[in-house]
């Protein structure tokens, strides 16, 4: 079943560079879990072109799966990658710029509660 994402709910944006382009992309982020919900690229390319509409149509399809329950690291695991074991696309690109957020997020929770006591790691900012 697709999970309901409320109408207001945390997001971070960033930017992804490739050697040939540049995207903007937005992630949202399921309030009481923390986990990814939805990935949109809101800078893709010029509008009306081909590359714009497959990442309107990507970001779609990678929010849909995520509120469908489809893990995010299985979902980046099947995308390919380059010769280094990195995402060679732009969306896997997004996918792991989102653990690094992930992973900031629960550093400052931690620090949070190293400072002011018990923080729930699944609490946002």
């Amino acid at each position: 079943m697709r999970k309901k994402l409320p109408a207001r709910r945390r997001a971070e944006s960033f930017r992804i560079d490739t050697p040939t382009q540049r995207f903007l992309c937005t992630a949202g982020f399921d309030d009481k879990s923390g986990d990814l919900q939805e990935l949109f690229f809101t800078d893709r390319a010029r509008v009306g072109s081909g590359l714009d509409d497959v990442l309107y149509d990507l970001g779609v399809l990678a929010s849909l799966a995520l509120q469908y329950g489809v893990d995010r690291t299985d979902l980046l695991n099947s995308l390919c990658k380059d010769e280094t074991g990195k995402a060679a696309s732009p969306i896997g690109q997004a996918l792991e710029k989102v653990e690094e957020i992930e992973k900031e997020h629960k550093g400052t929770l931690q620090m949070l509660a190293s400072l002011y006591g018990r923080v729930d790691d699944k609490t946002s900012l």
